[in-house]
């Protein structure tokens, strides 16, 4: 089987520690905005925008998107739920992940109208709620896993 081509985006705010994540629909847990390309699309980095504005209902500034930074391009496999069929099937991506660090949740505006209805709710966790009973979908828990955590994240700075 072929891998597709796909791009995503973490936004993680720096004063409460916490990543931008939304519920998917089909039952597969929280994850981060991310999708296929498609034919639209001029790169991967317009990919991930466009995912995040039609999944989260957030666009980006201008000057927010050039602090935007390439991650790490990941290989996952998962169990892909048709949002109309409720048909699963497993697939594989590869996947370029991108990261995004602000200074403040007010710098992020989510439009629900803009929604597609791929998730049904967007919010903020911090690290330790991530790492207690919550269910990520597997190629965001493989993304949040690439990333250079701090031990501080997850107890809040004891020892």
């Amino acid at each position: 089987m072929e891998a597709r081509r796909a791009a995503g985006i973490i936004i993680f705010e720096g004063q409460s520690r916490s990543f931008l994540m939304g519920l998917r629909s089909d039952g597969q847990g929280w994850g981060f905005a991310a999708g296929k390309q498609e034919i639209g699309d001029v790169n991967l980095l317009d990919t991930a925008l466009r995912e995040l504005r039609e999944e989260f209902g957030v666009i980006l500034s201008e000057i927010m998107q050039k602090q935007i930074r390439f991650h790490k391009t990941i290989l996952c496999q998962y169990r892909h739920v048709d949002r109309y069929s409720k048909a699963v099937s497993r697939r594989t991506i590869l996947s370029d992940i991108f990261y995004l660090e602000i200074d403040g949740k007010q710098q992020i505006t989510i439009m629900p109208e803009l929604m597609d209805k791929e998730m049904s709710t967007v919010r903020w966790f911090t690290l330790a709620e991530l790492a207690g009973d919550i269910k990520i979908f597997m190629p965001s828990l493989i993304a949040l896993n690439t990333l250079n955590l701090d031990f501080k994240l997850l107890n809040n700075g004891d020892q």
